[in-house]
């Protein structure tokens, strides 16, 4: 079992938004989970639109309480796309993941994750929304009409999913990697992160939160979730948020 508390709704307009407003008027269980079969107003970073119609994919929110320090927290993100990513390839899907928030397959994007701070309590536990949205069983036609490269799990197996089962294995092992980041930190993840990360050995361009091109040589990540980049001066550079182009 993997010991969450699955509520299924038919359509909310944000699993994220649903969940946050729930936080706020009752003290929910860690590990509290809202899934919708159809999500009409979904949302990704910078406010990024993330629909789904009922049946095609999975979009579902989860409520993480944690103690961990403040500057620790945007890794958790990185944690969950690692967890995302490790359940594709145990159904033989070559995933890999994206810094900050993706989850690739083929050069295609197949999950997102937005991850949001609801509060901190008086004794400092933090309370996390985990947003996560997968494409399952959409279309060629539908993928098609996203503006970026999108895929789904249809398109690269030419199967048809059960919705509730791949979301039992996504959690299972979110539960893994979320109990490794909060005994030990993403430090005793972040080698795992990188050698299944989709940016190993390339050349790549980060425009900042400035607006700034940055480029270079993908070199890793920090104990903190951090993009860092060799430049052509030879020097490493921390990257904390950012948009990455090739």
């Amino acid at each position: 079992m993997n010991e969450f508390n699955i509520k299924w709704f038919d359509e909310l307009d944000s699993t994220n938004e649903h969940l946050k407003k729930a936080i706020l008027q009752k003290e929910l269980a860690s590990e509290t989970v809202f899934v919708a079969k159809n999500q009409t107003a979904g949302k990704g970073r910078k406010q990024r639109g993330w629909l789904s119609k009922a049946g095609k994919n999975l979009t579902f929110s989860v409520l993480i309480k944690t103690t961990a320090p403040a500057e620790t927290l945007s890794s958790i993100t990185l944690t969950a796309g690692l967890a995302v990513a490790k359940a594709l390839q145990s159904k033989n899907i070559c995933a890999k993941v994206k810094w900050p928030n993706d989850v690739m397959v083929e050069d295609k994007k197949v999950c997102g994750i937005l991850t949001e701070l609801v509060g901190i309590d008086e004794a400092g536990e933090c309370r996390l929304i985990l947003g996560i949205g997968i494409n399952v069983n959409m279309n060629q036609k539908d993928a098609d009409n996203i503006d970026k490269p999108t895929t789904s799990l249809s398109i690269l197996t030419k199967n048809s999913y059960n919705l509730p089962e791949i979301l039992d294995e996504i959690l299972a092992q979110l539960k893994i990697e979320i109990q490794k980041w909060k005994a030990q930190g993403f430090a005793s993840i972040k080698n795992q992160w990188k050698q299944n990360c989709v940016h190993t050995d390339q050349l790549i361009n980060i425009t900042n939160i400035k607006g700034n091109l940055i480029s270079g040589l993908f070199d890793g990540v920090s104990d903190l979730g951090e993009l860092t980049i060799i430049t052509d001066c030879g020097n490493s550079v921390p990257i904390i948020e950012g948009d990455i182009s090739y």
